[in-house]
């Protein structure tokens, strides 16, 4: 290839900069030959693998499973705490037989979903996802040095945006920590407007819809995007980059609204204030996590990184008596890890509202007993 077909940055080991891809140009009978196959053309018809050549074949994606296995079972991607470590080994221990079958009966409708994506690049993203998954649907988890959390290998069913992942894994129940990022906030910043807020039970998104007074039919684009915004906000990304996100993504769904009125909210500028306030305590103390991982600042390791593993250690905390509890029980399996929410698959559906039940409890208790107005809910 030349540079007009491939050039890649430099990267900068000091400032935590991976080398990473700006141009990449194909062929375009490559790009037709990857659309065919998007669209299913190729799936019998004597596929090969792009790297060497060789003719496609379960045992050879059988190698490849157990190569990612191995890959995530590496040194480097060991969990700092017990519990990110109980989640990772539940996580990659499940029977492939489990993704198998819910990929076999659900691969149609969740390509369905994902091309009737607006965005042509998301869309084609999407897309390969699904084919990779198709081929090996079980997904591995792995650690992170900058995170507690556990994250799914990239092109795996947690890389799916949300309602092709829905699509694709229609049978088992989904549940998710209700505002967990805003409560857990909330809780170790000591904001006391929104920890009562949110004792009231109204949805957060309710009030930023007050903010941005869309059609109901467009609630669905516009919830994402605030949501993405709320997280950034959590999590220590500028004000004038999240004001600048939202327009830009607002003004690529043809909504004709600004990133400003985010911050219209009451609510919003008090947290903003309250992660400040944190901020400026890290700069000068540094932080430890809830699982006494001590964090300084260091010329890669910012105060908004701390900001923001201090939180997902609290939420990895919480979540991992949801396989505390399963692994105790054959009566449901947890199929998915999404960070603050999973999804399961029970053995007797007759019986699964009580074990819906059994878990919340669990979960419900674990935040109430650490100061966190959050709760299990079921979707």
């Amino acid at each position: 290839m030349t540079e007009d077909t491939f050039q890649w940055s430099e990267h900068d080991a000091l400032k935590g900069r991976a080398r990473t891809v700006k141009l990449l140009k194909f062929p375009a009978e490559f790009d037709k030959a990857l659309q065919a196959e998007l669209k299913n053309t190729w799936r019998n018809l004597g596929r090969v693998y792009f790297c060497d050549g060789t003719k496609f074949s379960a045992a050879k994606q059988r190698k490849e499973r157990n190569r990612e296995k191995n890959f995530v079972n590496q040194e480097r991607h060991k969990p700092y705490s017990k519990e990110g470590q109980e989640i990772k080994d539940y996580m990659n221990g499940l029977s492939v037989n489990l993704f198998t079958k819910i990929v076999e009966k659900n691969f149609a409708a969740a390509q369905m979903e994902a091309d009737a994506i607006a965005d042509s690049k998301v869309r084609k993203i999407q897309l390969i996802y699904l084919h990779r998954i198709f081929d090996q649907p079980q997904p591995f988890y792995a650690a992170s040095a900058n995170t507690d959390r556990i994250f799914g290998l990239g092109g795996s069913i947690p890389s799916l945006q949300k309602d092709v992942r829905r699509a694709l894994t229609s049978g088992w129940d989904e549940a998710d920590l209700k505002n967990a990022q805003l409560a857990i906030c909330a809780s170790l910043w000591k904001i006391d407007e929104i920890n009562e807020y949110l004792t009231t039970g109204q949805s957060i998104w309710e009030h930023l819809f007050e903010f941005f007074p869309v059609p109901t039919s467009q609630q669905k684009i516009v919830k994402p995007i605030l949501k993405n915004a709320l997280y950034s906000l959590c999590y220590g990304m500028k004000v004038s980059n999240i004001k600048g996100e939202i327009s830009k993504k607002l003004k690529f769904h043809g909504i004709q609204m600004r990133g400003e009125q985010f911050f219209q909210s009451d609510l919003m500028q008090i947290l903003e204030r309250g992660r400040e306030k944190e901020l400026a305590r890290i700069e000068s103390n540094g932080a430890t996590t809830c699982f006494g991982k001590k964090l300084i600042i260091t010329k890669t390791i910012t105060a908004r990184k701390i900001l923001a593993q201090i939180a997902q250690a609290v939420e990895v905390k919480l979540m991992s008596h949801v396989i505390r509890f399963a692994s105790k029980t054959d009566e449901f399996k947890v199929t998915l890890w999404q960070h603050d929410g999973f999804c399961a698959k029970f053995k007797r559906s007759e019986y699964s509202e009580p074990w819906k039940k059994k878990i919340s409890d669990v979960v419900n208790g674990a935040a109430a007993e650490n100061g966190i107005i959050t709760y299990l809910e079921w979707k």
